[in-house]
């Protein structure tokens, strides 16, 4: 995640000035998965990555969902067919103002995985 700060001071003595910085750092991300295996070639999965942040007046959740189904073609292919849902979440709540934005996105998708 990029994080862009600004500063901007004078001092009486120096005339130093500070004006900007930007930096790329990780924020937390909850995973959590879970796989069975139901026949030699066939397993089920569900996967579900979440964040939350509170900052300020800000807060807000994201989560990405998978629900699907593998079948193992061969030692190093497999196709697959799962149900995602993805959602973003941001509210601002201040004494004045109230801003709320949502987003969700659910689709069924068809993919190949190469295991290496």
């Amino acid at each position: 995640t990029s994080v862009s700060l600004e500063i901007d001071s004078e001092t009486t003595d120096t005339g130093i000035r500070a004006a900007r910085g930007d930096a790329t750092v990780p924020l937390p991300v909850l995973t959590l998965e879970l796989e069975y295996r139901f026949a030699k070639r066939m397993n089920w999965f569900a996967q579900a990555e979440l964040f939350a942040i509170s900052l300020d007046d800000w807060t807000g959740a994201y989560s990405d969902l998978q629900f699907g189904v593998e079948y193992r073609l061969a030692k190093h292919l497999s196709i697959g067919t799962a149900l995602g849902i993805n959602s973003l979440r941001l509210e601002e709540k201040t004494a004045d103002t109230r801003f709320e934005f949502e987003n969700r996105i659910t689709g069924v998708f068809l993919y190949l995985q190469g295991h290496f």
